[in-house]
């Protein structure tokens, strides 16, 4: 698994995807619950897609969204954002945001003190996790 970046690491390109509005696949599990895999770095057209995404699911029957971020290297402070705000989205909706996550992105998490908002679960779950 590739090792993941911090902020100060931030490239200073990045390829913006040809569909970048569009929403991102989404892969029922039921009719309770959706995940959505993402892979790849992080950064501003990629957080719209999956706030697109999530402005349709709300619509849909589904009661938990599982966002896994196992294959992410990077995210931003913009993608930190966009999670926050897909969060609070299906909160208001009565429904649940659960966030798959790598080490790496897990120790970005605790850093931004997001463990207290965000429903996390680590690839590798720690001892005394908090979430």
């Amino acid at each position: 698994m590739p090792q993941t970046r911090l902020f100060g690491n931030r490239p200073r390109r990045h390829k913006i995807e040809p569909d970048a509005t569009s929403p991102i696949p989404a892969e029922v599990s039921g009719e309770e619950s959706t995940t959505l895999r993402i892979s790849g770095e992080i950064v501003g057209p990629k957080i719209v897609r999956l706030s697109r995404t999530v402005e349709e699911l709300i619509e849909s029957p589904c009661r938990t969204v599982t966002v896994d971020l196992r294959d992410v290297p990077y995210i931003d402070s913009y993608g930190l954002g966009g999670l926050v705000y897909c969060h609070k989205q299906l909160q208001q909706a009565n429904k649940r945001l659960s966030i798959l996550v790598n080490k790496g992105l897990y120790d970005l998490f605790l850093k931004c003190k997001l463990e207290n908002v965000l429903h996390l679960v680590p690839e590798d779950p720690p001892e005394n996790s908090r979430s």
